[in-house]
């Protein structure tokens, strides 16, 4: 039973107006939906096996391949068949014998949910991004047998939220440049790598500064935040002084409460 996936992909531009496949254009995009494919069918060999075989589910989706029988009419449309060679000693026939099907139906479903920013595969996801933006509209649909079994269609796609980098503490390695006493803008500026760190401090963390300016030093800083802030500073490669008995005490009072019921 042949299944195929035909896509229509529609623009303004003139190799789309013209009907015809530019490889400048696609050459990223075509192997990625390659990848996508595969990634869906790996999918679909994990949920019926289960985890245990993750290894041999990634074999048979290298398996799978994606060959063009057509351009048609209609801006660019492609006929594409799955085709997929079972490697020797295939464990579940029954499972090969619908594995085109499946896939086909769960990459139709990967690229509409990618394209709504709902996607949980991201090859599906990378193979949109390389869509070219020339490209206005596309649509997949997926057919056994000549019988439509999936369709999807969009104008754009809607791309996740990167997430924002979360607050981090940085050891900043550099030269002190500069000490600014200016009252409740108390600041420092370390050299390093070639750009310059500006750093918020307290008016105590600039009496430990002040003789340390021309000297390399490292500060212990908070960064990804708007006021960017220096929480310590020492002079690069001093070795750092721990009182044991102050430790100590910090850490008998902050986990008092566990300790206590430890001993319980």
């Amino acid at each position: 039973m042949p299944i195929e996936i035909k896509i229509k992909y529609d623009g303004v531009a003139r190799w789309l107006t013209e009907h015809r496949l530019s490889l400048g254009e696609m050459g990223e995009a075509l192997p990625a939906l390659v990848k996508a494919a595969r990634a869906a069918a790996t999918a679909v060999m994990r949920k019926h096996t289960g985890e245990q075989v993750v290894a041999r589910a990634d074999a048979a989706a290298n398996a799978l391949d994606l060959q063009v029988t057509a351009i048609g009419r209609g801006s660019v449309g492609l006929a594409i068949r799955i085709e997929c060679e079972p490697p020797v000693g295939a464990y579940d026939p029954l499972l090969w014998q619908d594995l085109d099907r499946q896939t086909a139906v769960r990459l139709v479903e990967d690229l509409d949910a990618a394209a709504r920013g709902k996607t949980s595969s991201k090859a599906a996801l990378a193979y949109l991004k390389k869509v070219p933006p020339s490209v206005r509209k596309q649509q997949y649909s997926a057919y056994a047998d000549n019988l439509l079994i999936r369709e999807t269609s969009f104008d754009g796609v809607t791309l996740p939220e990167q997430p924002k980098n979360p607050p981090r503490v940085h050891m900043v390695r550099g030269t002190l440049s500069s000490v600014f006493f200016e009252p409740g803008d108390e600041r420092v500026v370390v050299r390093a790598e070639g750009r310059l760190v500006k750093l918020s401090c307290t008016a105590e963390f600039l009496d430990k500064a002040v003789p340390l300016r021309g000297v390399d030093v490292e500060v212990t800083a908070v960064l990804g935040v708007t006021n960017e802030r220096a929480l310590g500073i020492r002079r690069l490669g001093e070795p750092i002084e721990v009182n044991e008995d102050k430790r100590w005490d910090y850490i008998s009072k902050k986990w008092a409460g566990t300790f206590a019921e430890l001993a319980k």
